[in-house]
């Protein structure tokens, strides 16, 4: 009836004992419904050409630049299963955008995705992504998503291997609960509230503001998730680790409880997970500690 799913006893019995609660923010704190809200194509930005051209990228024949921008992402998010290439291949539906298909679909996680279009090496992801390319973010652009940021939003580049192309930011509202969640937590006695977030630090910084969380990590690649995690548990007897998608699955493992909310979830998250959250409801995280401690005085 509660939608609650706990795997074993012990997790129950780790559940009494959690001081710190780690979150994901996309999917986690909010819906995990993000829109593209507004996107960026740097003066003079060369795309990969129609099917036929020849390999290097050429000047786009569209007389909207950010409207190859987008084509270019949908065609690399197609198989990709991030919740801002959901975003991505949504509003280029709403374009009707002919999207043509990536050859070669690579995902790395915690930085984007990268594949072939027209013959061109192309990506879509995050600064260190961008950076591991041996690209530089140049500074009208990075003016343009430190604005982005500080309103919240999550931002990603997109480019070839000739360069960066520009960028594209997303929404994504918090979940109605969210907020209510974190003081029932705190009610119920945890001490410190987490934000783990592989977002730019800005925006994860506004959304933890929002709520009332006490600390920001962000921009973290999965492994370093982990750390975060693994730093959290020496400062307390317990800590539980709540996310929804495949990066947070190895922080969820490394955690004393480990929950996923299963709603939305991936599938690899849901199998690591102590605990899953049937609905979508972060509320459910203090009930699950609540029961915790309720079956221990039993």
């Amino acid at each position: 009836a509660n939608g609650i799913l706990v795997r074993n006893r012990e997790a129950f019995e780790r559940a009494r004992d959690i001081g710190i609660v780690a979150f994901d923010k996309t999917g986690t704190l909010t819906e995990g419904k993000p829109r593209l809200l507004d996107r960026i194509a740097l003066e003079g930005a060369r795309f990969p050409g129609d099917a036929g051209d020849p390999a290097p990228p050429r000047a786009s024949p569209a007389s909207d630049p950010e409207l190859e921008l987008l084509r270019l992402a949908a065609s690399l998010e197609q198989d990709s299963e991030h919740h801002l290439a959901r975003a991505v291949l949504v509003a280029a539906e709403e374009a009707r955008l002919d999207v043509p298909t990536a050859q070669g679909f690579r995902a790395r996680p915690g930085e984007g995705v990268t594949g072939t279009v027209h013959g061109v090496p192309s990506w879509v992801g995050n600064e260190v992504l961008a950076e591991s390319l041996g690209l530089r973010i140049p500074p009208l652009l990075r003016g343009w998503v430190a604005e982005a940021t500080s309103r919240g939003r999550s931002v990603v580049y997109v480019g070839t291997e000739g360069g960066l192309l520009g960028a594209m930011a997303f929404g994504d509202r918090l979940k109605a609960d969210a907020a209510a969640a974190i003081r029932h937590l705190k009610y119920e006695g945890v001490g410190w509230i987490t934000i783990l977030s592989g977002d730019h630090p800005d925006a994860v910084r506004a959304v933890a503001a929002e709520l009332g969380a006490d600390e920001v990590k962000a921009g973290l690649l999965p492994h370093e998730k982990v750390a975060a995690v693994e730093e959290l548990e020496a400062r307390s007897r317990g800590v539980a680790m709540v996310g929804d998608g495949v990066n947070d699955a190895p922080a969820m493992a490394a955690a004393s409880l480990g929950i996923a909310m299963g709603a939305a979830g991936t599938d690899v998250a849901i199998e690591t997970a102590d605990v899953v959250l049937m609905g979508h409801e972060v509320a459910k995280v203090d009930y699950v500690l609540h029961l915790g401690k309720r079956a221990r005085r039993v």
